[in-house]
C-alpha cells in the first residue's frame, strides 16, 4: 500500500508540521492555495498601481483643465478690465475737452466783441502788411467801438498807408472783411471760437509719448 507521504527539506515556514512528515496532498493543496493568493496580491497590486495612474492622469487633466480655463477667465477679465480702463479714459478726456472748451468760451465771453474783432483785424492785417491800402468792413453797429480798438493800428503795420474802417450794412455783428490790394480776408468771431475749440479737442486727444 503506497504511503503517499514526500520528503520536503525546504518547507516553508508558516506551514505547521509534526516530525517533519506531511502529506504529499496535503502540502500540494497548500501550495496551489499559496500560489493562488501570490496571484491574487499581484494582481491586486497591479489593479491598484492602476488605479492610482488613473486617479493621477484624472487629476493631472482636470489641473490642466482648469489651469487652461483659469488662464481663459483672467485673459477676458484683462480683456474686460482693459475695455472699461479705456472707456474710463474716454470720458476722463471728454470730460477735459468740455472743462476746457467751457474755459475758453468764458474767457472768450469775456472780451467785449469790439476787442475780438480788433484781434482779429490786427492778425488779418498781417498777412496785407505789404499792401498799400486796406479797407476794414464791419457791422455798422461796430464801427465806431472797432475805430476806438484800433487807436495806432498803422504803427504796426509801416507798409500799409492807408486804413480805413467803413460800415457795412450786411455783415453780422461779430464778421469783418479786410480788403486789400491783393486780396480780400473774411472771418468772424463765431468761425475763430469755432476753431478754438477744434484746436483744443486735437491738442487733448492727441497721443502722449
Amino acid at each position: 500500500m503506497e504511503a503517499n507521504f514526500i520528503l520536503i527539506r525546504n518547507i516553508q515556514k508558516k506551514v505547521k508540521v509534526r516530525n517533519s512528515l506531511i502529506k504529499a496532498f496535503d502540502y500540494q493543496s497548500w501550495y496551489d492555495a499559496d500560489r493562488l493568493i501570490d496571484a491574487a496580491r499581484a494582481e491586486a497590486d497591479a489593479i491598484l498601481a492602476d488605479a492610482k495612474r488613473r486617479a493621477q492622469e484624472v487629476l493631472e487633466h482636470a489641473y490642466q483643465d482648469g489651469l487652461a480655463k483659469a488662464k481663459e477667465e483672467s485673459a477676458e477679465r484683462l480683456v474686460t478690465a482693459s475695455m472699461r480702463a479705456h472707456q474710463m479714459l474716454q470720458m476722463a478726456e471728454s470730460d477735459l475737452i468740455e472743462l476746457v472748451k467751457l474755459s475758453v468760451e468764458k474767457l472768450f465771453g469775456d472780451i467785449g466783441d469790439e476787442v475780438k474783432i480788433a484781434s482779429l483785424i490786427e492778425s488779418g492785417l498781417a498777412s496785407l502788411r505789404e499792401d498799400y491800402r486796406v479797407t476794414v468792413h464791419v457791422a455798422p453797429e461796430m464801427e465806431a467801438q472797432v475805430k476806438a480798438a484800433l487807436p495806432d493800428v498803422l504803427s504796426h503795420f509801416p507798409g500799409i498807408e492807408y486804413f480805413d474802417i467803413t460800415a457795412d450794412p450786411r455783415l453780422s455783428r461779430d464778421a469783418y472783411v479786410l480788403q486789400g490790394d491783393a486780396g480780400i480776408i473774411k472771418g468772424s468771431i463765431s468761425d475763430r471760437f469755432a476753431k478754438l475749440n477744434t484746436l483744443v479737442e486735437q491738442a487733448l486727444a492727441a497721443p502722449q509719448n
